[in-house]
């Protein structure tokens, strides 16, 4: 499942550098530069390159705070998720990180991730399931590694390329998922 990420109007380094990590660890998505697009010229761009859904990062005093997520039912956009950020890591800023190439799959440990979390990410970034059987070794697959917080207030996120298993992508801390109904 394609999807758009963008920026809200205005972005900062970090959130235009936050997008771009995104967009190299999620399979099939494309980075738009939002620039004064609407959300309807969104909308627009999505049914134009049939993608599945539009995810937005917001941020507070310049640092990227949430993620968005927008699909399309009946002929209007509406919110499906939300995901509170409470920190992050680019990936520029950890130290032995690469990057991918390739990406074709993202897969997350079903056993690990809560419900809402695994719920918004599977939709999201189409992240595929896997359970205790074991995971793929495909040298293209990310795997989204989540684990709780020290305090258990939050949920830390890593990707993780399982070709070299190092990080690739952003660290996130997450502070709640607020699920839409449509």
């Amino acid at each position: 499942m394609p999807v758009i990420i963008t920026t809200s109007r205005d972005p900062s380094r970090r959130t235009r550098s936050l997008v771009k990590d995104l967009a190299l660890v999620i399979p099939k998505s494309i980075k738009v530069n939002r620039g004064k697009a609407t959300l309807e010229d969104l909308r627009a761009l999505m049914l134009s390159y049939r993608l599945n859904g539009i995810i937005i990062v917001y941020e507070r005093k310049g640092n990227p705070s949430a993620l968005l997520y927008y699909v399309d039912k009946g002929n209007e956009l509406k919110r499906r998720f939300l995901v509170k950020l409470r920190s992050l890591r680019l990936r520029r800023e950890v130290t032995g990180s690469q990057r991918p190439i390739n990406v074709s799959c993202l897969i997350i440990d079903c056993n690990t991730a809560l419900t809402e979390l695994l719920e918004a990410f599977t939709e999201m970034f189409d992240a595929t399931c896997y359970g205790s059987s074991g995971l793929s070794n495909s040298l293209e697959c990310i795997k989204v590694e989540v684990n709780p917080d020290v305090d258990g207030q939050c949920i830390n996120v890593r990707f993780i390329c399982l070709g070299s298993n190092r990080i690739c992508g952003p660290q996130l801390t997450i502070e709640k998922v607020i699920k839409y109904e449509v």
